[in-house]
């Protein structure tokens, strides 16, 4: 690995791990203080869903900015960034269950009765299989099957912006997301790939003067 791959992967996981390590140390304090605000850190946990967002979009980004640039650096951060977008989407999910006791019922009954709440569930139930085989191992043992099975991630995001877009409030929370992921779906279309390939090609500098 070289040095620039090393400053890179320090940084993609400082940056990764950084929201939660912050929400962990300000949960730690204020436990140590006595005076612990359930509703504020209940709200920071909450608050995990855009970085969780943040992060799942980032890992999308990958194979785009390889298409659009021919950057091959960007894939090699995919897994971190998508395993970074599940464990932040877990949290995030974990707060809701605390405020329903951790009770099956209760968080069955809380979840079915409101929209955004069953897309959000479905976009983590449906992120688990992704993870799991986030691995090595999951890669040799599925085969071509492995790269099918992780195209899945674009249901997953789709799931997470209309969750965003039914939460009650502000839907047009959604539309910075839902306009990237539109993007990125995009370059991923054959004729957009092609054409992009094809201008890279006649134009080897945007390779040379990107991070390849």
């Amino acid at each position: 690995m070289s040095r620039r791959d090393r400053i890179l992967t320090i940084a993609v996981h400082a940056v990764g791990a950084a929201p939660l390590l912050w929400l962990c140390a300000a949960s730690a304090l204020s436990w140590a203080t006595g005076a612990p605000d359930a509703a504020g850190l209940r709200e920071q946990f909450s608050a995990l869903a855009n970085i969780s967002m943040v992060a799942l979009l980032a890992t999308l980004a990958c194979t785009p900015l390889n298409i659009v640039f021919g950057w091959k650096r960007p894939l090699r951060f995919r897994r971190a960034l998508g395993l970074y977008f599940f464990g932040y989407a877990v949290t995030h999910a974990g707060a809701f269950a605390a405020d329903s006791g951790f009770a099956p019922a209760g968080i069955w009954a809380t979840t079915t009765a409101q929209a955004f709440l069953i897309w959000g569930a479905l976009a983590v139930l449906v992120s688990v299989p992704l993870a799991a085989t986030a691995n090595r191992w999951s890669m040799r043992r599925l085969g071509r099957r492995w790269k099918t099975l992780h195209r899945i991630t674009y249901v997953v995001a789709v799931f997470s912006v209309v969750h965003t877009a039914l939460i009650p409030g502000d839907p047009g929370e959604a539309l910075l997301p839902g306009a990237i992921l539109a993007l990125l779906l995009a370059i991923r279309l054959p004729s957009v790939r092609s054409w992009f390939v094809s201008r890279r090609q006649s134009h080897p500098a945007l390779v040379a003067s990107g991070v390849a």
